[in-house]
Formats: structure tokens, sequence, C-alpha cells
């Protein structure tokens, strides 16, 4: 099993989004759930994902990804209105933070994963 270094990115109890950022290759990226907002239980953080997914490659390109599913989890009613209308405002927020220079997103994000891969912590691997 090979491991890869991630940073993760809960942005507040309100937030309706979840991050991730790789950096392959030395190649950063970053994945971004939007989901209900992330609780706190015990020492980890649960969230539930809302099917709509944004990515930034590392040349820029800034994607969405599963807008049929989400519209069909809209339509069967698995995510209610107020859902859907927080989902939408979270993704087109996003996709303007992402379009351009971010410093959150495209600076300290990368530099504390920078930061966290020096510190020589060894990868879990027993999953039981």
């Amino acid at each position: 099993m090979s491991c890869q270094d991630v940073l993760q990115l809960v942005p507040s109890e309100d937030g309706w989004w979840f991050g991730h950022w790789t950096a392959v290759g030395g190649r950063p990226g970053l994945a971004i759930d939007v989901c209900r907002p992330a609780v706190l239980t015990g020492d980890e953080w649960v969230y539930i994902d809302l099917e709509l997914d944004l990515s930034k490659s590392s040349e820029g390109t800034v994607r969405l990804y599963d807008q049929d599913e989400f519209d069909e989890a809209v339509s069967r009613q698995l995510i209610s209105d107020a859902e859907r209308g927080a989902c939408l405002a979270t993704v087109a927020a996003l996709e303007a933070r992402l379009a351009v220079h971010d410093h959150v997103l495209d600076d300290l994000a990368l530099a504390r994963l920078g930061e966290s891969t020096q510190l020589g912590v060894p990868p879990i691997t027993d999953f039981s």
C-alpha cells in the first residue's frame, strides 16, 4: 500500500466544505467536498458529503464534479432545499476564490502541507 501526504482543512463549524491538499510528485492539488458542516465527534471530524466536488490542479484548472449526482439527490429529496441553496452558494463562493490566487487556499494550506511532511510522521498503515 502506498501512502500520500494530505492536509485537510475544516473551514469552521458552519462551513459547507471540507478541503484536501496533496502534493503528488511535487505537484500540488486541491480537492473539496461540498458537505454539511463538519462536526467534531471525539477526536474525529465527520461530515456528510452532498455530492458536489471541486478541484484545482497544479496548473490552476478548476473543475466541478458530480453535478448529475447532486441533481439526482435533490430530485429524490435526499438533499433539502435549504441544503441545495447552501451547496450552490458554497460552490459559487469557492469557484470565485479558486479562479484567482487565494492566499489561504493556494499559499497557506500548501505551506502547512510542506511543513507537515517535514515532521517525518510515519504513515498509518494498520487500519484494523
